[in-house]
């Protein structure tokens, strides 16, 4: 079990009554700093945005002269951030003006949720303060519900360890043309203490960059987090991928600690302890992430998932695979420590299982039944079926994926056949640093069933460091699995173009990321014709 000192537990049972007082009141009451001076620009993040409708997005900065120190180098007061929406990078014709504050209850970070603007139109925004100006970024509105646009283009990332590679990727990405909406799957940061980097996934091995280390030790508090985010947010790469398009964010485990589901942690801490973790992870992931108030936390609770409709091309639903799952199957450290008997964890599978939670099941249900062309699954982690082997011959399989949760993929798979039947569906999925590219059968026992939706599994930015075409240890696994039709152990990122009646999609690798200067290829692509729910190579 986790050993907080007691100083620390002090620390998170102090939190609880802070967050109680926050659910009551709101924001504290604090001065407003009239006319702020800096020695440096307080906009040393950079700005984002993220989560567009049709009528406008969400505009995100934050005002810290100093991101990386104790108060950022801000005072325990609020300031006010003026911010402008134009059609032009020149600002000539501007067609929105604000004025927002950054409260230091939000760690002095501001959300815009921009309205009454035009439908699939590109945007540019800045913020001012005093003789201060923002970098600026580029946004895109939605189409409105009646248009169909030529084309939706999606980037996909995710899994962005700092201390095992450099976010090479994303200056790439900051470069692709007219991207609609980048779709991060989750670990935008990574809990772990400073120095002990990652792993590469083979064997024993461990990548960690000493010029890429982590501050501090293993992240428990609200302010070990925000320096986490800003630590992560100074990355001029990181900056220049969130200016260049809207982000659609959600979380998997790193945000708050690996393997976490519900309110367990895997290593047994007690649950009241870890809620109080998880409700300052959650006040700085919304405090940090270009979304909406709707996604503010209350406390340990977070409504992340949510729908953005792009027209009649497409429509994205994004899950939530943490909050509301069943505990996961015990792993051998987990029975040896005897959580199976607590119920951290458990020893088989059972049909009352859930990955999604009841409520947000029969949610996704509704929101599967659409006029829109395409149906978009955008969530964490792995859904395809599919077998490997140890060096003993034994079949084994990942069990914080949906490979873990059988009977709760049987129902996903069941609702998509009756609640978007016309072969249209399309899943996103990351978390295992690797690309993975795959049919879903409609028999998941049954691998050359007939394809219900298709998979495209992006890979890591960064993490577990510098790859190669073939994981060793995999070179069977197309052969044992029918269904897979591509795999990749490099870093970089997706993108995918819906068009009326196919898409298409690039897998770009790089060839190094553990040193700067890595060189962008694609490594397959592939095309899905519409109703035809069965990925073909190009």
């Amino acid at each position: 079990m986790n050993q907080f000192n007691a100083d620390r537990r002090q620390f998170l049972l102090g939190l609880a009554g802070l967050t109680s007082l926050a659910l009551v009141s709101g924001l504290s009451p604090v001065k407003t700093w009239a006319n702020p001076k800096f020695p440096i620009s307080p906009f040393q993040l950079g700005v984002a945005s993220g989560d567009p409708w049709p009528d406008g997005f969400v505009i995100w900065t934050r005002v810290a002269p100093y991101p990386l120190s104790v108060d950022g180098g801000m005072p325990n007061e609020a300031v006010n951030v003026k911010w402008e929406v134009a059609l032009d990078r020149n600002f000539k014709k501007i067609v929105q003006t604000g004025e927002v504050q950054a409260h230091p209850d939000l760690h002095h970070t501001v959300h815009v949720e921009v309205t009454g603007l035009a439908p699939q139109t590109r945007y540019y925004y800045r913020f001012f303060m005093s003789d201060y100006e923002s970098p600026i970024g580029t946004a895109k509105s939605a189409p409105s519900a009646q248009q169909m646009p030529n084309k939706v283009r999606i980037a996909v990332v995710g899994c962005q360890h700092y201390e095992t590679g450099y976010y090479t990727a994303y200056d790439y990405l900051s470069k692709e043309e007219d991207i609609d909406i980048v779709f991060h799957y989750g670990d935008y940061i990574y809990e772990g203490p400073e120095g002990k980097g990652g792993g590469r996934a083979i064997g024993n091995l461990r990548v960690s960059i000493p010029a890429r280390q982590h501050i501090g030790p293993e992240i428990q508090t609200l302010f070990q987090y925000r320096i986490r985010y800003a630590q992560y947010r100074a990355d001029p790469n990181l900056q220049a991928a969130h200016a260049s398009a809207p982000f659609a964010i959600t979380f998997d485990d790193h945000e708050v600690d690996n393997n976490w589901v519900a309110d367990l942690e895997e290593k047994g801490e007690k649950r009241e302890i870890f809620l109080l973790r998880r409700a300052a992870a959650f006040q700085a992931w919304y405090e940090y992430m270009p979304v909406r108030l709707a996604q503010k936390p209350q406390g340990p609770d977070i409504t992340a998932y949510r729908t953005l409709d792009f027209g009649q091309m497409l429509r994205m639903n994004i899950l939530d695979t943490r909050q509301y799952r069943s505990p996961i199957l015990c792993s051998k450290a987990q029975l040896e420590q005897g959580l199976d008997t607590n119920g951290y964890c458990r020893t088989d599978n059972h049909k009352a299982e859930h990955m999604l939670g009841k409520v947000q099941e029969e949610w996704l249900a509704r929101q599967m039944r659409h006029d829109k062309r395409w149906n978009i699954l955008a969530q964490q982690i792995q859904v395809m079926p599919w077998v490997r082997y140890n060096k003993s011959g034994n079949a084994y399989f990942g069990k914080d994926t949906w490979n873990g949760y059988p009977y709760a993929r049987e129902r996903l798979i069941q609702s998509i056949h009756d609640n978007a039947p016309n072969g249209n569906t399309v899943i996103l999925s990351g978390d295992l640093h690797q690309y993975f590219v795959a049919n879903i059968p409609s028999d998941l026992n049954d691998y050359k069933s007939q394809s219900i939706a298709t998979e495209f599994l992006t890979t890591s930015i960064t993490s577990t460091g510098n790859g190669q075409p073939i994981r060793p240890g995999q070179e069977d696994i197309l052969k044992l699995n029918p269904h897979i039709k591509f795999i990749n152990d490099q870093r970089g990122y997706q993108t995918l173009d819906f068009f009326k009646d196919h898409m298409r999609t690039d897998l770009n690798v790089l060839d190094f990321v553990e040193k700067p200067g890595g060189k962008l290829s694609i490594a397959a692509s592939f095309e899905v014709e519409y109703g035809k729910p069965e990925v073909k190579r190009v």
